[in-house]
């Protein structure tokens, strides 16, 4: 299988970027906010395509992937993934104690969920500042595994992703956040930002 490739000018590609870099920023002050104010140190937006490139970006081991599909002008989706031990160590951290590893159900798993779900929600609203359209994120779905192997399934053949690593600045804290789309989706992203960002 083949990794879908986008083709885009360097100025509208840029510009998606940085509406991703946006939205990624806007997420992690609100998940900073949840942590009393832990600083979160966050990389420059990364293209992952599927299925090729993904097991090198540091996504290679066991960890959990939180999804969402999100409902607008465009399909899309959210998802942030985390080795396991940086997302007990966030779980932790939101309930202000010690945790046991993470299991489905569990007090600690919640905790994380509804992170990521504020986390998307701030993101999206970024997004949606800048991309014409409401945008609706559907429940989040949490899975364990391979990172890789479950970023390709959530993906799918044609997916690809651009995102963010963040880290907490005194460590342990850390992982992906990502957009997930397909090429005709990002493309048309691309062509509908508003002037402020793509003029």
């Amino acid at each position: 299988m083949n990794a879908v490739r986008l083709t885009l000018p360097d100025r509208d590609r840029d510009a998606l970027l940085e509406v991703i870099n946006i939205g990624s920023g806007n997420a992690l002050s609100a998940l900073s906010r949840m942590l009393s104010g832990v600083r979160l140190d966050m990389s420059v937006p990364q293209w992952l395509y599927s299925p090729n490139d993904i097991g090198a970006r540091d996504l290679n081991g066991d960890g959990v992937l939180v999804s969402m599909d999100v409902v607008g002008p465009w399909p899309c989706g959210m998802a942030v993934a985390m080795e396991q031990q940086a997302a007990s160590e966030l779980a932790a951290a939101l309930l202000r104690r010690s945790v046991e590893p993470l299991m489905v159900g569990g007090e600690p798993e919640s905790a994380l969920v509804e992170s990521v779900n504020i986390l998307s929600c701030s993101f999206l609203g970024a997004f949606a500042a800048l991309v014409p359209g409401v945008f609706v994120p559907r429940p989040p779905v949490v899975v364990y595994g391979k990172l890789a192997a479950l970023l390709r399934t959530q993906m799918g053949p044609n997916g690809l992703a651009i995102g963010n690593r963040f880290v907490a600045k005194n460590g342990g804290i850390a992982g992906h956040i990502l957009w997930l789309a397909n090429a005709d989706v990002a493309t048309s992203v691309s062509a509908g930002l508003r002037p402020s960002v793509s003029g």
